[in-house]
């Protein structure tokens, strides 16, 4: 466009602006259901106290979706510590070294240091029970109850003249978050050969074709690759989701002894990168009978082993703003545990359980790490086939940068 500024993705800032704008959903998913659930009547009396909007946001709204926020704050940074994908892409061209690249090098050194790679993983799990610890201390100090008997509508905040102010941030966020990097992936698609020589190339037609689409369709592996991940993806958002909401309940809504150990036990695996779950787990079941190494339940497994954390915090932030007298009163009534849960806590619930059911089949359609070392021909999913493609066209690249020169036609 022959703007002289440039952002350089293949440095430090660029990973961590690029991680930031990743990982911006997570948090959105934890507090969207937590102001949903939110009684508004809280708000109102400040208002009527004379607080301004400004005073209301940072003393009443804040406080009370905190436990959203540290939840999303917390798997971030945690979760940031598994990724490979974008250091993979982005950091090793720039030669800056991150946690998940250095365990794939221990893997893919003859031998394999995977004892190594488990020590290293090791660590990170006791970081990362030090942070929940820390993090059960900041929430167990204070009371975050906002949904009891009494029934309440979400309300609406009138932002005034502050609403072209926010209306106009919303819209560069999703230019520069959503809008940008969709229509580069478009034009990666449907354009015959990623070479951009100007705008005026960019917008000629005849530079573009369906012939990337007519390869993918006519591969088999491909076309597979995808149904895989399908049913991959919906197998570890329904058992995970069932799991998740289990283990959330036992945590945030019973006495049970030792419930805190449990919240600490399954937040742990969040730690550990994907490269060295997918090693665990084929340590532990290749050798086992069953067969199922090699199929697409031990793809599910690992997944759910990967991302339990994730749903566990969507659902507890929900589940912390339901005041336990709801429960008292259906048990009054003669209602079972069962039939507790399933009329007064789901559906009281449900905005948490559907982000994290969502957030969990997301999460799991697009995971690299935890399946490099698990899939077949016959399981591939299309992280798996992205990956592959992603290799051999960066070492073509790498090849044709020896001799190409950048004013050549393109190679």
């Amino acid at each position: 466009m022959g703007i002289s500024w440039r952002f350089n993705a293949y440095s430090m800032i660029g990973l961590i602006v690029i991680f930031g704008i990743y990982y911006a959903p997570y948090v959105y998913m934890f507090t969207a259901s937590a102001l949903r659930n939110m009684d508004p009547a809280l708000e109102e009396a400040a208002e009527v106290s004379g607080a301004t909007a400004v005073r209301i946001l940072f003393t009443i709204t804040f406080p009370l979706i905190a436990p959203a926020i540290i939840s999303g704050m917390l798997l971030s940074f945690v979760v940031m510590l598994g990724i490979y994908g974008i250091p993979a892409v982005l950091g090793a061209p720039a030669d800056i070294p991150v946690l998940t690249t250095y365990i794939f090098k221990l893997t893919n050194w003859s031998p394999p240091l995977y004892s190594t790679a488990a020590s290293v993983a090791i660590i990170l799990m006791v970081v990362t029970g030090f942070l929940v610890w820390l993090q059960q201390r900041v929430i167990s100090a204070r009371s975050y109850i906002t949904v009891a008997g009494k029934a309440f509508r979400p309300g609406v905040m009138k932002l005034g003249r502050w609403r072209y102010f926010t209306l106009a941030l919303a819209i560069i966020y999703l230019v520069v978050v959503v809008v940008l990097p969709t229509l580069a992936l478009i034009v990666a698609a449907f354009r015959k050969f990623l070479f951009i020589r100007s705008v005026e190339s960019l917008i000629d037609l005849k530079q573009y074709s369906l012939i990337h689409f007519e390869r993918l369709f006519d591969n088999p592996l491909a076309l597979r690759s995808i149904v895989n991940t399908m049913e991959v993806g919906f197998i570890t958002a329904v058992i995970g989701g069932v799991l998740a909401f289990a283990i959330g309940y036992t945590v945030n809504r019973t006495n049970l002894r030792g419930r805190g150990a449990i919240n600490v036990i399954s937040t742990i695996p969040v730690a550990i990168p994907g490269l060295v779950i997918g090693v665990a787990y084929l340590w532990a079941w290749i050798g086992l009978p069953g067969g199922l190494y090699g199929t697409i339940w031990i793809l599910a497994l690992a997944f759910i082993a990967r991302f339990m954390p994730d749903t566990i915090k969507a659902l507890s932030t929900s589940m912390l703003q339901i005041h336990k007298e709801l429960e008292e009163a259906s048990w009054i009534c003669g209602k079972g545990l069962v039939g507790t849960i399933r009329l007064i806590v789901l559906p009281l619930a449900r905005p948490g359980v559907i982000a994290a059911m969502t957030l969990l089949f997301v999460l799991a359609i697009r995971e690299l790490g935890s399946s490099l070392f698990l899939y077949t021909s016959d399981t591939m999913v299309m992280a798996c086939c992205c990956s592959t493609t992603t290799r051999a066209a960066m070492s073509a690249s790498r090849r044709r940068s020896a001799w190409c020169r950048p004013c050549c036609s393109p190679c």
